[in-house]
């Protein structure tokens, strides 16, 4: 794909992982990564039984965490104990 979304994902993970991404990574109310997080809230609704440690969730959902955390350069130690690992 683009090198963000790995081969065999749904949209619901692909949505998912950006919730979460954005959830941990928002600068405030104001900047624009919340911004995006409310427009995904529009349409996405997360399950109350949706893991917000990524490392404990489902393995596609936590490499495409990853793969934001690459691209927008920001650390994800979180993320070993799927044994997705790698340098920004």
């Amino acid at each position: 794909m683009n090198g963000l979304i790995p081969a065999g994902c749904d949209r619901f993970q692909i949505v998912a992982a950006h919730y979460l991404w954005y959830s941990h990574h928002h600068s405030g109310q104001w900047s624009p990564e919340y911004q995006r997080l409310c427009r995904i809230s529009r349409y996405f609704r997360p399950s109350p039984l949706m893991n917000d440690d990524v490392s404990r969730g489902d393995e596609i959902v936590a490499e495409i965490y990853w793969n934001l955390c690459r691209k927008n350069r920001v650390g994800c130690d979180c993320l070993s104990a799927v044994g997705i690992t790698g340098s920004l």
